[in-house]
């Protein structure tokens, strides 16, 4: 069989999509590709790896928001409105606006989107999804008011997406619009927030910030699975665990699941709680070297404590 070459932005939209279930022939008449390709692509090891290499591709290296020796960055993931937890949604945002960190990353996940998704047997909630991507942008209109001067990052995850798969497969003519682009419904350009991709950014030539894809057993086994992936430190949302794998040597890496803001008590799981746990992290990282530190800011009560204070 013959290897198959790509584009970047194909492969991405084919992962998106076989992430959300759907089958090979719904994906190649989204993409207007043949269903062999999507066949052959789902076959590991005959498609070419995309021609752009890991230190030119789609998570590129952004600069420090700083000139200070050290560039403080809140991490904050997984909102999943209108689940959002509102005691974690006010603590966060207390935090922010005492930290004024040099930069915010919101780690993907801040809206359901349950509506649009395969999930939904039941039809629920099919008339509320404006008021829900509403409510989205209300918190990300409240970090912009309460952080004026801090860089905002956006990572796409996978509950992000299914607003844009799903007018791919079903309204595939209304996917030029302009109202429907992201930019526009999440107010990006507005409240000066950067958007990233599925596949995240680097804070540092070394450190990857992304919303994760990869989901194991424990909390801190998603965080090794995706160092080794990788191959450098980084930190992840996706998992609503807050955990960290670390790996010495010569050189330290290691990577932190990011927690969540979002509800824990869902109603898909039958007699008991998931594993998820609520918070955010904190990091410290050099504007000089790869140096980097992360503090993790964990629930106490109703609030996040940082710093030996109640937020």
């Amino acid at each position: 069989m013959s290897a198959l070459a790509l584009d970047p932005h194909t492969c991405q939209a084919i992962e998106n999509m076989m992430t959300e279930g759907l089958t090979q022939r719904a994906i190649a008449l989204s993409l207007g590709i043949a269903q062999s390709t999507v066949s052959k692509y789902q076959n590991r090891g005959k498609i070419i790896e995309p021609t752009i290499g890991w230190g030119l591709g789609a998570a590129l290296l952004v600069e420090p928001a700083t000139k200070e020796a050290t560039e403080v960055v809140l991490r904050i993931s997984d909102w999943h409105v209108p689940y959002e937890d509102p005691y974690m949604m006010a603590a966060a945002k207390a935090l922010a606006k005492a930290l004024q960190p040099h930069r915010i990353v919101f780690g993907g996940d801040l809206n359901d989107y349950f509506q649009l998704s395969r999930f939904n047997k039941g039809l629920e909630r099919l008339d509320t999804l404006q008021d829900e991507i509403d409510q989205a942008n209300e918190h990300r209109a409240d970090f912009r008011a309460l952080c004026p001067n801090s860089v905002i990052d956006e990572e796409e995850g996978n509950h992000d997406e299914r607003i844009r798969t799903y007018v791919q497969i079903n309204a595939r003519p209304l996917t030029s619009l302009r109202a429907l682009q992201p930019a526009n419904l999440n107010r990006w350009t507005e409240l000066e927030i950067n958007p990233h991709g599925g596949n995240g950014f680097r804070l540092r030539r070394h450190f990857l910030s992304k919303h994760g894809t990869i989901v194991r057993g424990e909390a801190g086994a998603t965080a090794k699975a995706e160092l080794n992936a990788a191959g450098i430190s980084g930190w992840s949302g996706h998992t609503h665990r807050l955990a960290p794998y670390e790996k010495t040597g010569y050189v330290q890496r290691e990577w932190w699941e990011s927690g969540c803001l979002c509800r824990l008590d869902p109603d898909y799981v039958k007699g008991s709680v998931p594993n998820w746990r609520s918070g955010c992290l904190v990091g410290l990282f050099s504007t000089k070297t790869d140096s980097f530190a992360i503090e993790p800011v964990y629930r106490f009560d109703n609030h996040l404590v940082y710093g030996g204070k109640l937020y």
